[in-house]
């Protein structure tokens, strides 16, 4: 827990001012225990500012850390009522760390207190379920459930749906484009799991995807092009019996390349992309020995 170095030193989390109206900022980083300064923090809030479970946000990003999270507040919340106990008993814990000191020092003073606190801690228990602990998107959720008139939402709202659930159902749709043809990509995932994969990372934070614009593809695609490849394309002398996959592959991108409109299909990317290790395969000696086939091939692919 810090504060600036121009207008205060670091604070301890039990003499953080958590009265008023003000702001405090935690920094933290991995492994430094952040869950177990909000739930000693919580503690304050119930024991010090009396407040219920019910008036205390505490919210998360991901379901898994929001379940974690209540669990450990419940946790501190029994293992606040047995300590309480113990203290009435007479019965010295063996390890006194941070949050114990601070909750015998309540105690030191005042013999009472500590039963009073064993009792508010008992019933945080028993509110906990209705306590606002959860995902960011389930907080505001729920804010528009119950004052929908003063956030003009509807009475009913709409299911919720996880990410994972969503990842899903983009996965199934765009895996059905690529194998029906509707969508031309380089290289198309061997498989369902491999596109899920490969979304699911580019739908990581601070992942960018990037895409040519007008002025890239203009400089890497020139529409001059076009007329060398349906030359070439049309002429049949360069291709050997039967052979169209290449012919037709050319002249769709010397289309492309005319009108700039939507991008050919799969399968005639595909065929441009094997051009080079298919080409004595479609093309004849004549035409892969002539001066430019093989620059023009490589521009295509």
């Amino acid at each position: 827990m810090t504060g600036t170095a121009e207008h205060a030193a670091a604070l301890d989390w039990s003499r953080l001012q958590l009265a008023g109206d003000g702001r405090t900022l935690i920094e933290a980083s991995a492994g430094t225990g952040k869950t177990w300064t909000i739930a000693v923090l919580y503690l304050r809030l119930l024991l010090e500012q009396g407040l219920s479970p019910r008036a205390v946000v505490v919210t998360t990003f991901t379901d898994a850390a929001a379940q974690e999270l209540r669990e450990r507040l419940r946790a501190k919340l029994v293992w606040g009522e047995m300590a309480a106990a113990d203290w009435q008993a007479g019965i010295a814990a063996p390890n006194v760390g941070a949050d114990l000191a601070w909750l015998q020092a309540r105690w030191q003073d005042d013999p009472a207190q500590a039963e009073h606190d064993r009792l508010r801690l008992r019933l945080a228990q028993a509110e906990l379920d209705l306590a606002p602990v959860g995902t960011i998107h389930r907080l505001c959720r729920r804010i528009l459930g119950d004052f929908p008139f003063e956030s003009g939402a509807g009475f009913q709202l709409g299911e919720m749906v996880s990410s994972e659930a969503l990842l899903d159902e983009w996965s199934a749709d765009l895996w059905r484009r690529l194998q029906q043809g509707e969508v031309a990509v380089p290289e198309t995932p061997k498989s369902l799991v491999d596109l899920r994969n490969q979304l699911k990372a580019y739908l990581r934070p601070g992942v960018a995807l990037w895409a040519p614009d007008a002025t890239f593809l203009d400089a890497e695609l020139p529409t001059a092009q076009a007329d060398a490849l349906e030359t070439f394309a049309t002429g049949k002398a360069n291709f050997l019996p039967r052979k169209t996959a290449l012919k037709n592959a050319l002249l769709v991108l010397a289309q492309w390349l005319h009108e700039r409109g939507e991008l050919p299909k799969a399968s005639a990317i595909a065929n441009l992309l094997a051009a080079e290790s298919d080409a004595h395969e479609q093309l004849t000696v004549e035409a892969l020995d002539a001066p430019g086939t093989r620059a023009l091939l490589g521009f295509a692919v």
